[in-house]
């Protein structure tokens, strides 16, 4: 009758351009259970759910998960006295995510400012592509990855990303960091 631990994620189908992906969002494990091996089955029952989501939605295929992480070549000395504070170790998380098969996209990904938070500029933003299209180019045609970006900012920030300024400056860094029209793994 304990809560051990916990996984949010959303998963999105934007039916005019068939792309159906989904978002980790969270996932919290109390520390005396971390370690133990829950985190890799959280995120395998996450990934059940989201292509169970395909069927309710009509989706044929789910194209990726998405998910921001705290990216410790990022993050201020102080950032990092915080995490420790906190006991998470950003190394750590970012080598998790690596090994459950996800690659950083090529651009500066920032969260907005949300309600008395501020923004933050130190994630990464990294995906664990399944399109097969998306896997043999390396990358995310950018006209993609930006209808992607907007529902998810729309729909998960709860802002309006057409006059948004961080939502702004995100795009524009991808599309300098494009490489012939695709944002890039890696």
């Amino acid at each position: 009758n304990e809560v051990i631990a916990f996984s949010y994620s959303s998963t999105i189908y934007i039916r005019g351009s068939g792309i159906c992906f989904g978002h980790g969002w969270w996932t919290v494990i109390a520390e005396s259970y971390r370690n133990i091996g829950i985190a890799p089955r959280l995120y395998e029952l996450r990934e059940e759910k989201m292509r169970r989501d395909l069927g309710l939605f009509g989706a044929k295929n789910l194209d990726a998960i998405f998910i921001d992480v705290n990216d410790p070549t990022k993050m201020t000395s102080s950032e990092l006295k915080t995490e420790k504070k906190l006991k998470r170790d950003p190394y750590r998380t970012m080598a998790i995510m690596k090994a459950q098969g996800f690659v950083p996209l090529r651009f500066r990904h920032k969260t907005p400012a949300l309600r008395k938070r501020k923004g933050v500029g130190y994630e990464t933003f990294m995906v664990k592509p399944f399109n097969p299209e998306w896997i043999r180019v390396g990358g995310i045609p950018i006209v993609q990855m930006k209808v992607i970006y907007w529902y998810d900012y729309k729909h998960a920030y709860r802002k309006k990303p057409d006059t948004d300024p961080t939502f702004r400056e995100v795009i524009m860094d991808m599309e300098k960091n494009a490489v012939d029209g695709i944002v890039k793994f890696g």
